[in-house]
């Protein structure tokens, strides 16, 4: 049985000696007894969580994943819009003549000064 001991002051309790200046304090004690439940007293502790080096493990955890995303989102990137953008270039410049488009911006008189 277990038992927990309470402390009570009033204003009485607490006097002044007449002889000095010095304070004491008169005490109550009571004890009174806990019920506990034997479902409390049966359960067992939560273990303490591990905090030993958590900000350099989620900091290594956070640039394995920034890393992987960076990656994948590059080589995404690669095949959808680079290799896409390089392909119409060389099919672009394949079919080019400068010659001939020269003569058509002179023709419009967009070059001024390439005037005949």
């Amino acid at each position: 049985m277990a038992c927990t001991k309470t402390i009570f002051l009033t204003f009485q309790d607490i006097c002044t000696s007449p002889s000095s200046s010095e304070c004491f304090v008169r005490k109550k004690t009571q004890l009174s007894p806990v019920k506990m439940s034997s479902s409390v007293a049966e359960t067992k502790s939560i273990p303490k969580p591990v905090l030993r080096g958590l900000h350099n493990a989620t900091i290594k955890r956070n640039l394995i994943v920034a890393l992987g995303l960076v990656v994948t989102i590059t080589t995404a990137y690669k095949f959808a819009v680079n290799d896409v953008k390089k392909q119409k270039y060389a099919e672009f410049y394949k079919n080019y003549d400068a010659q001939k488009s020269f003569e058509r911006m002179k023709k419009a008189g967009v070059l001024s000064a390439a005037q005949d």
